[in-house]
C-alpha cells in the first residue's frame, strides 16, 4: 500500500523535473546534435526502489532533433519527447510529448510550440516581448548550450528560460552554486554544483553536470516534504 500511494505523488514529479541530461556537441551556428545516450539510476529514501532511466537524442534525416525520456518499472511507465531543431545555437523547439501509466491510469498532454504564442494566454511568470518559450525537455538541453558557450563558468552565474506547462508560463532559473569532484560510475569527476531556484520553500533541486561529458548530468538530489531522490549516472556513450 506504502508504493501505491507514493508513486503518483512523488516519484512522477521526480522524472519529469530531471533538468539535464544527453550532451550536446560545442554550440557553433547550425550545430546539429551528436547522438548520445546515458542512463541513470534512481533512488528513493525510505522505499526499496531501483529505476533505470533513458535519456538521449536522435537525429532525422532532416533538421529536426528528438529528445527522449523513457521511466519505467512495473508499476508506471514514462515517456516523454521534445521535437526541436538548431539555430545559431539556440533551440527551437517545436512539438511536445508526455505520458504516463501509473497502475493501469494513463494521463498525458503534448502540444505544439510556435514561437509567436499568444502572449495573452495564462501565465504566472511575465514574459518579455520576442523571448522563446521551451518545454521541459528542450529547456534542458538549453541549458547545457548555455553553459557550453560561455568562456568561463563562474560561481554565482544563472540561466533563466521560460517553459510551458499546463495552465501557462512558468520560469525556470539554475545557479552555480559551486565546483566539486564528486565519485560516479564513470569516475572522479570535476562538477559544477547547481541549484535550480524554487518558490517552495519544503523543495530543492541541486545538479551536478560534468564539463568532461559536455555539462551532462551526473548526479541530482531532490527533496521534497521530507523525502530524498537521488539520481545517479550508470553510463554514458556515443552511439555509433
Amino acid at each position: 500500500m506504502k508504493l501505491r500511494k507514493i508513486y503518483p505523488k512523488y516519484i512522477i514529479l521526480f522524472l519529469t523535473a530531471i533538468s539535464v541530461s544527453s550532451p550536446i556537441c560545442e554550440a557553433k551556428t547550425e550545430s546539429p546534435l551528436i547522438e548520445y545516450g546515458a542512463h541513470y539510476e534512481l533512488k528513493a529514501s525510505n522505499v526499496p526502489l531501483r529505476i533505470r532511466i533513458l535519456r538521449e537524442v536522435v537525429t532525422t534525416d532532416g533538421p529536426k532533433n528528438i529528445a527522449i525520456f523513457k521511466a519505467s518499472s512495473p508499476f508506471f511507465e514514462i515517456d516523454q519527447k521534445s521535437t526541436f531543431i538548431l539555430n545559431q545555437g539556440e533551440i527551437v523547439p517545436s512539438e511536445y510529448f508526455y505520458k504516463k501509466r501509473i497502475l493501469g491510469k494513463t494521463d498525458g498532454e503534448s502540444f505544439a510550440l510556435g514561437q509567436d504564442n499568444n502572449s495573452s494566454e495564462p501565465t504566472n511568470a511575465e514574459r518579455k516581448i520576442g523571448e522563446k518559450i521551451l518545454d521541459k525537455l528542450s529547456v534542458q538541453y538549453q541549458l547545457q548550450l548555455d553553459l557550453i558557450q560561455e568562456q568561463e563558468v563562474k560561481i554565482g552565474k544563472s540561466f533563466s528560460y521560460l517553459v510551458k506547462e499546463k495552465g501557462g508560463l512558468k520560469s525556470y532559473k539554475f545557479v552555480v552554486d559551486s565546483i566539486e569532484k564528486i565519485d560516479t560510475a564513470l569516475g572522479n569527476l570535476r562538477t559544477f554544483r547547481m541549484i535550480r531556484e524554487r518558490a517552495q520553500e519544503n523543495r530543492s533541486t541541486i545538479l551536478w553536470l560534468a564539463p568532461k561529458y559536455k555539462y551532462t548530468l551526473v548526479k541530482m538530489i531532490q527533496k521534497e516534504k521530507g523525502k530524498v531522490w537521488e539520481l545517479d549516472i550508470k553510463d554514458w556513450s556515443k552511439k555509433r
